[in-house]
């Protein structure tokens, strides 16, 4: 099969396995994205988009792409933002067209800003990535737990989701806040930093992996302006089609960064 029509989106090759040892094709990319596209666009509007493209699966060439290409529809958003000393294109995804689009160009990992096109400059979410050098889940549960606490105390309500690769992730909204790029990044680095304080043989904020003497790396500069969080519900270029999944804090206990894949996830 060449090509099919889904939702008035041209589908090249559907039947292409992408994910070689699971036998995940293009089109089962496509249905999943589908079955969570209304939780999936709630959470990535308006916001910029990164992507992580690999066209011919998860074994070949993968990149990382900021900026749409001409060959684009006119149907993708794009939103203008300051880099540096000029302005580039960014996309936004509103609507199911895109993201099927997207996934037959070979888009398998969608990436958000912590900040909103409509007020780029001012975060909405502060986020901490728990990034373990071994995978001893129960260290990584306890730190996530000691995050959503300092959250909590500091009038925030924490979410959690899997990475989808190796840690959780533990965000907040703070829109009421008002925050520069600047606040947040402070902000997210003092708790980081009193965290390590408390544990130092746990946790580290060091960012070169080869310093990081197998602890818990508590990854702050996702607060950064341009940095990106991976968005809930995309999935990892990694075999079995791992998802970033949002769950509640009570189902911790019993999660570990890659228990939902396309097989198996919550609807």
């Amino acid at each position: 099969m060449e090509s099919i029509i889904i939702d008035n989106v041209k589908i090249t090759h559907p039947n292409k396995v992408l994910f070689p040892e699971s036998g995940i094709t293009k089109l089962d990319l496509i249905n999943y994205y589908k079955s969570v596209s209304d939780k999936f666009i709630k959470e990535v509007m308006n916001r910029p988009i990164s992507m992580v493209r690999s066209p011919n699966g998860i074994k070949g060439p993968k990149f990382y792409q900021k900026h749409p290409t001409e060959s684009f529809p006119e149907y993708v958003e794009r939103v203008k933002i300051k880099e540096k000393d000029e302005y580039d294109a960014y996309i936004t995804i509103d609507q199911l067209n895109d993201i099927l689009y997207l996934v037959n160009i070979g888009v398998l990992e969608f990436h958000i800003w912590g900040s909103k096109i409509q007020d780029i400059e001012t975060p909405d979410r502060i986020i901490f990535d728990l990034d373990p050098s071994n995978q001893d889940d129960s260290k990584l549960r306890e730190l996530a737990l000691l995050i959503k606490k300092i959250l909590e105390d500091n009038g925030y309500k924490p979410l959690l989701k899997t990475s989808g690769s190796k840690g959780f992730h533990v965000y907040a909204d703070v829109s009421e806040r008002r925050f520069s790029w600047d606040d947040i990044k402070l902000i997210s680095k003092t708790i980081a930093e009193s965290i390590v304080r408390i544990n130092p043989k746990e946790y580290t904020i060091e960012f070169r992996k080869e310093k990081r003497q197998e602890k818990i790396f508590i990854d702050y500069l996702r607060n950064e302006r341009g940095s990106t969080m991976v968005a809930p519900y995309s999935i990892r270029i990694k075999e079995h089609a791992p998802i970033s999944m949002p769950i509640s804090w009570s189902e911790l206990k019993n999660i570990s960064p890659q228990s939902y894949n396309i097989n198996n996830y919550k609807k």
